[in-house]
Order: structure tokens, then sequence, then C-alpha cells
């Protein structure tokens, strides 16, 4: 099990297929109502209450799970705001889906590199990406989960620059721009151009 701070009121927790025997679980039959997976959750939070420097109190707590490779399960763990309700929250969480983060690639060699780091490192997290070509450069539109904006940034920073973010920026690239792929860009891409 890996327990990592993402922010003042996030938390990542990566689950191997190992973890997810050891406590008798299994991402398909994982439902807040069932006590094996109710029993677990306390587990998880008194291990991260141990970990990291969280305050898990000061507010309700939103989880979200998603499969992670080989069986295995990432939980993403969010206080709430006081008075904020899971759907509010959840709107806030997935507000991504509708405001892609852009950026420019030059080099066809590092987009295939960069999208074999993306669906190593985030699959789990990008809904959705599309690829188009505009005056011989490559942007890449990546429509996310959750708000990891900063920790895709930081890691497509070593491949290309950041373009914008949002329905204004992706519409001036659809127009302009030759679209290459559009939907499933980054799992086209990994692995078949480097």
């Amino acid at each position: 099990m890996k327990i990592e701070l993402l922010d003042d009121k996030t938390v990542k927790v990566l689950l191997s297929k190992i973890d997810m025997t050891a406590y008798n679980l299994c991402y398909d039959e994982m439902d807040y109502k069932n006590p094996q997976t109710k029993r677990v959750i306390l587990k998880l939070i008194d291990e991260i209450k141990k970990e990291v420097k969280i305050n898990l109190t000061t507010g309700k707590l939103f989880i979200e799970a998603f499969p992670y490779a080989d069986g295995g399960c990432i939980l993403y763990v969010n206080v709430l705001d006081p008075g904020k309700t899971e759907t509010q929250s959840q709107k806030k969480l997935n507000s991504g889906f509708d405001t892609p983060l852009i950026f420019v690639i030059e080099d066809i060699n590092l987009l295939g590199v960069l999208s074999n780091r993306l669906m190593t490192r985030y699959s789990h997290i990008i809904l959705k990406s599309a690829l188009y070509l505009w005056d011989e450069k490559y942007y890449l539109l990546l429509y996310t989960y959750f708000k990891m904006d900063s920790e895709i940034m930081k890691l497509i920073g070593e491949y290309g620059k950041f373009y914008g973010k949002g329905t204004i920026q992706s519409a001036i690239v659809k127009e302009h721009a030759k679209e290459l792929i559009k939907n499933d860009a980054i799992a086209m891409l990994d692995g078949c151009l480097y």
C-alpha cells in the first residue's frame, strides 16, 4: 500500500493486488453499503492518519475508487468543507471533464514517450484525450477526473509547453488545427511512436 498526500484535503491511496487480497476486496464488489468495504475503509483511514499529516475530522469524507493495474485499486480520499454536500464536491472534482488541459509538443517521438508516462501514472484519472496538428506542432487535450493539474503539468513540462485550459482555448485549437485523434489519443500513442 502506498499513501500520498496530494494537498491539505486530499490523500491518494494505492492498493496493489496483494493489498486487495489481504483486505479481501475486489474492485468490482466495492460498495460502501457492504460491511467488508466499510471495515477496510475504516482501517485505511487509520493508516492514513498514521502516515500523513491530514486532519480527517474537519468535515465529511468523499472517497472515489478507480481500478488499477493487475487487480489493484486507487482511492482518493477528500475532506469536504463543512456545509458542502458530496454532490457539490463531486461536481468540483469532475469539472475537468469540460475544461481540458492543452499542451503543445513539438516532437512526435517525445509525444510517444509522454503518452507512455501518462498512461503509466495517470490513466485512471484521464477521461479522454485528443490530438491535433497545427503549424507542425502537436496539441494534446486532456480531460481529467480529478484535480491533479499541477502534477500532470509538471510531467508534461518535461516534454512540451502548457498552452491553456478550458473551453475557449480548446475551441481555438479545434477551429485552427487538424484533428489527428479524436478519442483516447494517449492510449493510441502509448508505445507506438518511439
